[in-house]
């Protein structure tokens, strides 16, 4: 009963001394993290790469990289920033509670910059314990940030091939000794933080504090944690019913599904991170609150006892707390926050096929916009002839397929097309090209039939006339074409398109680019091409199994017909299986996500 009575909302007034402040510094230490140490050390790890002549690190890339000295020391040195980036929230919640407890008044930038000094105490020799304890820790902090293990996780996939099975064997009880570790170190931050104890005597102290009391210390963080539990479960649910309705707002079945995929993966991270401080904070009040109820000793009161938040700066600090927020949840939405955010291993651009073929009529301006709007970074389209000379978006020379009619291409003049084929209508390239602009690229394939001839002429001065030179490449299957294309408009770029290459088709000077069918491509053909200074994309890929090979073989581009679940696997790297939850829950048929597209 004395329990409930002394600590009942002990916690709760301890975390709203200044929770004003709290939330600012909170706040403060998200931003610095997603938007200051993450660009820096991806830009970092992009130049090492450039450096390595390598796309992306894959496993079996390790073996090389634990033989570079720079390599390992570039890696420690990393481990080391994002080691202590973790740390400094511990210390600083810690000195934050003690403060709150003893109803001292303290500033918040004082607060924070002891905090900072005080957890530089972590690389000392005396400390080096509790160092490596955080290091076999970082994988959760990579979960944060990423949604899987990320660089960690392969390191684990690398050790669990090259040593054998034993390795996953010891994972589980290494992480349960951990945990254990980890209750006997209950005080042991408030310890090291505002008593600045050496591990060693922090150890011995929780150690002699938790004596005959494990099973209250379980009871009371089991009654803190299960309302915040609930509360957090209950946003969550809140997170997932507002995605969804934003998905189906403006989309329909696999692309509604594609949708809520992409921007469930996108703002879980943001929640991951709020949820962790949230854990954090409880976690340190209630760590104080024992610690000094075992010792014997009563909070304060008096005097000292107004609270913070009755200062004059509480609306500044909630203001400014509010307004970083804000401007990351914009900032996530733009081309650059994308890129900062939601950054994947590889760098690879997407691109849609016949301009978003699972998004709209092929090979139109509907599939264009569509293909924008999808974040894709480039548009594939297929252009023909007409009898007059005018090249216009379309696959096959009839329009049986697309339109019903036994017709070919070259038999209708261009003004005769939106007479003979209305829906879906058929544009001139030059009208794709406008809508394009420079915010998205064009990937322009050129089909022969024997009545083109001029294509490649007639390509090139709409390109030139439109100034999309840099924006627009061509591609096509047939080598003489490219040749031609090259010889009329040197500054334009070329894409073979091949499912196999003969040994004569490598290095080729008038080539710029490769287009490979995806279960044609290797990492081995990927690598010689790129050392020969060429691009290389892979065509088509629409399923999980076939994208995945496709980043497998690091390529600059994958073509595919559903650039949404591009960018889902992209970004999800491995098996979500809660999202695959409520994707089934909520789209039923269309839950599956590789939607038997090819």
């Amino acid at each position: 009963m004395e329990d409930k009575e002394n600590e009942k909302g002990q916690i709760r007034r301890l975390l709203a001394w200044d929770w004003g402040g709290l939330l600012c510094f909170e706040a403060a230490h998200k931003l610095i993290g997603f938007l200051v140490l993450l660009p820096l050390f991806r830009s970092d790890y992009a130049q090492w790469l450039q450096n390595a002549s390598l796309q992306a690190l894959a496993r079996r890339d390790l073996t090389w990289m634990l033989q570079s000295p720079r390599a390992l020391a570039a890696g420690a040195a990393w481990a080391a920033v994002f080691v202590y980036y973790f740390y400094l929230e511990s210390v600083f919640l810690a000195l934050y509670c003690v403060r709150a407890w003893k109803r001292e008044r303290s500033s918040l930038q004082r607060l924070a910059g002891q905090a900072v000094g005080q957890a530089l105490a972590l690389f000392l020799p005396r400390n080096l314990p509790l160092l490596l304890g955080l290091l076999a820790l970082l994988p959760a902090g990579c979960w944060i940030f990423y949604g899987n293990l990320g660089l960690a996780g392969q390191g684990l996939d690398y050790l669990g091939q090259r040593l054998g099975g034993w390795v996953w064997a010891l994972w589980l009880p290494s992480l349960a000794a951990l945990a254990v570790l980890g209750f006997c170190f209950f005080f042991g931050f408030h310890l090291l933080a505002v008593e600045r104890r050496t591990v060693w005597e922090a150890w011995k102290i929780s150690r002699k504090a938790l004596r005959n009391r494990k099973r209250r210390v379980v009871s009371q963080l089991l009654r803190q944690t299960t309302p915040l539990a609930l509360a957090l479960l209950l946003l969550y649910l809140i997170f997932v019913i507002a995605i969804v309705s934003l998905a189906n707002l403006f989309w329909q079945g696999e692309e509604a599904a594609a949708v809520f995929r992409l921007y469930y993966l996108r703002w879980s991270k943001l929640l991951r991170a709020g949820t962790f401080a949230a854990g954090s904070c409880v976690f340190s009040a209630l760590a104080v609150s024992l610690f000094y109820r075992f010792q014997g000793k009563s909070r304060p009161t008096g005097g000292g006892a107004k609270r913070l938040n009755r200062s004059p700066l509480r609306r500044i600090r909630l203001t400014a707390a509010a307004a970083g927020l804000a401007a990351l949840a914009i900032f996530s939405e733009t081309e650059l926050g994308g890129q900062t955010l939601y950054w994947t291993e590889h760098s690879v651009q997407v691109v849609a096929h016949r301009g978003g073929a699972q998004l709209a009529p092929e090979n139109t301006l509907e599939a264009l916009e569509a293909a924008r709007e999808s974040g894709a970074d480039l548009a594939e389209i297929d252009v023909r002839q007409t009898g007059d000379g005018v090249p216009v978006l379309l696959h096959d020379a009839s329009l049986r397929r697309t339109h019903g009619l036994k017709t070919e291409i070259w038999d209708l003049n261009f003004s005769q097309l939106s007479d003979m084929a209305p829906e879906p209508p058929i544009p001139s390239l030059a009208q794709a090209v406008r809508l394009a602009d420079k915010e998205m690229g064009l990937m322009i394939e050129l089909k022969l039939s024997g009545w083109d001839r001029s294509l490649a002429e007639r390509t090139a001065a709409i390109l030139r006339w439109l100034q999309a030179e840099q924006t627009c490449s061509v591609a096509s299957m047939d080598l003489d074409m490219l040749a031609r294309v090259k010889q009329i408009a040197p500054e334009l770029k070329t894409i073979y398109i091949a499912s196999v290459l003969r040994p004569e088709d490598y290095d080729l000077d008038y080539l710029d680019g490769y287009s490979l069918r995806y279960n044609f491509l290797t990492p081995a053909a990927t690598a010689r091409l790129r050392r020969q200074g060429k691009e290389v994309y892979a065509w088509t890929v629409n399923t999980q199994r076939s994208i995945q090979w496709a980043l497998y073989c690091q390529p600059d581009g994958i073509i595919t017909d559903n650039p949404y679940l591009a960018h889902y696997f992209m970004e999800s790297g491995r098996e979500n299986n809660v999202l695959e939850f409520w994707t089934g829950l909520f789209y039923g048929d269309w839950a599956d996500p590789i939607f038997q597209l090819d």
